[in-house]
């Protein structure tokens, strides 16, 4: 048998070569071209996803029918790299066409943690644990971000609200 890594390694080259061949079909298939950025990116292809988040906004556009993902997707990519202030534009965008989501706001969050602006980090995350509050990882987000801020009782708090879902979580698991 082999390694679980090498398996979705393997699926991912095929799900690149059937979106591939989905936009073959029907070039103007926006969400196909999002599918295939997704595949690239999994792929540490940052570059080739980029390009095709970049067009299936474009396709979106020309259509007039935005969707929100490709953006935060797009946001995503850029988060990893130098060009991470690029990302926010995206957010923007992303929450005019679909909303804030916890999404959004946790990525948001982490760009701005990422360029230490600490206070508009915050409030990132804390719009996103609002959104989601059951998400222990969003806690642990925002405890890192109080504590870097030097609010320790808030921090100790979120650590604290963190660790009980995340117990929760593992214990519904079992």
């Amino acid at each position: 048998h082999s390694c679980p890594t090498r398996r979705s390694s393997d699926l991912f080259d095929k799900a690149i070569l059937a979106f591939e061949q989905a936009l073959r079909l029907e070039p103007q298939d926006a969400k196909a071209e999002n599918n295939l950025g997704l595949a690239l990116a999994a792929k540490n292809r940052p570059g080739d996803a980029e390009a095709a988040y970049r067009k299936a906004i474009q396709m979106g556009e020309v259509a007039h029918r935005e969707s929100e993902q490709p953006y935060i997707n797009l946001a995503q990519v850029l988060s990893h790299t130098e060009r991470r202030s690029e990302a926010l534009p995206l957010l923007d965008k992303a929450e005019r066409i679909g909303g804030k989501t916890s999404q959004t706001e946790k990525l948001r969050g982490e760009v701005l943690l990422a360029e230490k602006r600490l206070k508009e980090a915050a409030a990132a995350f804390q719009i996103s644990v609002a959104l989601s509050p059951d998400d222990g990882s969003l806690h642990y987000l925002l405890g890192r971000v109080l504590k870097q801020e030097g609010d320790r009782q808030g921090a100790e708090q979120e650590f604290a609200k963190s660790k009980a879902l995340l117990q929760n979580r593992a214990a519904g698991n079992r």
